[in-house]
C-alpha cells in the first residue's frame, strides 16, 4: 500500500481481496467501492449487485410513494424462496461481535485508489437513522486464513461519515415458494440505509 496525504493507493495483483466491515446494526451484503481514477471524479469501481427490486412487489403491492422494495429473490429461477433478509454485522457489548465480508478481485496490472466503501443496512422497526459507527479492514486473502494479511484498516476506527435513506424497504419474497415457504407480506419496518465508510 502506498500512501500520501490525500489518497491511499493499493496495488492489487495477487489473490482476491476482501472487505471486512462492522456496523452497529444489520448489514445487507451489498458492497460498492468508489474511487478517484486518474484524478477524475469519483467513480464506482466495484459493485456486487443491486438491492432495489422495483416499486411493485412480485405479488403486485405498490411501495409507498417515492420508495422501492428490496424483495428477496427466488433461487436460480425456481420456486424455492430465499428466507434470509440480512446478516448480523454488529458489535453489541464485548460478547457479540459479528463481521461481514465481501470479496473482490482487482484485475492484474490495475491500481485502484479506494476512497469510500458503501454498505447497506437496516434495523427492524427503526424510523430514524440507527447507525452510529462503522469500521472496516481490507485484507489480502480471506480473513483469518494462514497467509492472509490486513492491508488497510482496523476494528476500532470509526470510518462512518454519512448514512442516508436509500428509499428502499427490505421485504421477504411475497410469492412464497416450494418447501413450505410462506409468502411474506410487504411492509415498511425495514428501511434500508446507505452507509458511507471512508478509506
Amino acid at each position: 500500500m502506498k500512501q500520501n496525504s490525500n489518497t491511499k493507493t493499493i496495488n492489487f495483483n495477487r489473490r482476491g481481496w476482501r472487505i471486512s466491515d462492522c456496523l452497529s446494526i444489520i448489514c445487507l451484503l451489498t458492497l460498492a467501492l468508489s474511487a478517484a481514477v486518474l484524478n477524475a471524479a469519483a467513480v464506482n469501481i466495484y459493485d456486487n449487485g443491486g438491492l432495489a427490486s422495483g416499486a411493485t412487489s412480485k405479488s403486485g403491492v405498490a411501495a409507498p410513494a417515492g420508495f422501492q422494495w428490496s424483495e428477496l429473490s427466488t433461487e436460480n429461477g425456481s420456486n424455492f424462496s430465499n428466507t434470509t433478509l440480512g446478516a448480523g454485522c454488529q458489535m453489541i457489548s464485548t460478547t457479540t461481535n459479528n463481521r461481514c465480508a465481501d470479496d473482490f478481485i482487482v484485475p492484474v496490472g490495475q491500481t485502484w485508489t479506494i476512497n469510500n466503501v458503501l454498505v447497506y443496512g437496516y434495523q427492524t422497526g427503526s424510523v430514524a437513522n440507527p447507525f452510529v459507527g462503522g469500521n472496516l479492514r481490507i485484507w489480502n486473502g480471506r480473513p483469518g486464513d494462514v497467509g492472509s494479511t490486513i492491508v488497510f484498516g482496523d476494528t476500532t476506527t470509526n470510518r462512518l461519515t454519512t448514512s442516508t435513506d436509500s428509499t428502499w424497504y427490505r421485504v421477504g419474497n411475497t410469492l412464497g415458494g416450494a418447501g413450505g415457504v410462506t409468502a411474506a407480506a410487504t411492509g415498511t419496518t425495514r428501511k434500508i440505509w446507505q452507509i458511507n465508510l471512508t478509506v
